[in-house]
C-alpha cells in the first residue's frame, strides 16, 4: 500500500493551487490528488452531441482535472469582491488584491494569456 504525506480530495483549481503551494514550500512532499472525474482527454461531454444534458452519473462538464473551468471559456475574474468578497477573509484590502495578482502570476507562469479581454478596454486597463 502506498503512504502519502497529503491527500487532496479534487483536481479542480483549488486541489491544484493547494498542491503547487505544497510542492513549493516542501520538496519531498508525496502527494495525490484524487478527482472522481476524467483526465482532460478523456473528458467528453454527450450533450455537445444532443444539445441536451444526459444527466451521466460523473459529468464531465463539472468532474475531472481541472474542474468545471476547464471547458469554459477560459475568462478568469481577477477582482477579490467577484465571487464573495475576500477582503472579508484578508481583512484588508491590499492583502486581498495581492492573493489575487499571485493567483494571476501563477495561472501566467503555467501558460494563461496575458492579454485582458473584456468589451472596454478602458475600464479594463483602469481596473
Amino acid at each position: 500500500m502506498d503512504i502519502y504525506d497529503v491527500i487532496i480530495i479534487g483536481a479542480g483549481p483549488a486541489g491544484m493551487f493547494a498542491a503547487y503551494e505544497l510542492c513549493k514550500s516542501k520538496t519531498n512532499l508525496k502527494i495525490l490528488i484524487i478527482d472522481k472525474g476524467k483526465s482532460v482527454e478523456k473528458r467528453i461531454c454527450p450533450m455537445k452531441e444532443t444539445g441536451k444534458c444526459t444527466n451521466c452519473e460523473t459529468c464531465d462538464i463539472m468532474c475531472g482535472v481541472g474542474g468545471a473551468g476547464t471547458f469554459s471559456d477560459g475568462l478568469l475574474n481577477l477582482r477579490p469582491d467577484i465571487g464573495g468578497n475576500l477582503e472579508e477573509f484578508t481583512k484588508d484590502k491590499s492583502d486581498a488584491w495581492e492573493l489575487v495578482n499571485y493567483v494571476d502570476e501563477i495561472y501566467l507562469k503555467f501558460g494563461a494569456p496575458k492579454e485582458k479581454l473584456g468589451t472596454d478596454k478602458e475600464k479594463i486597463d483602469e481596473l
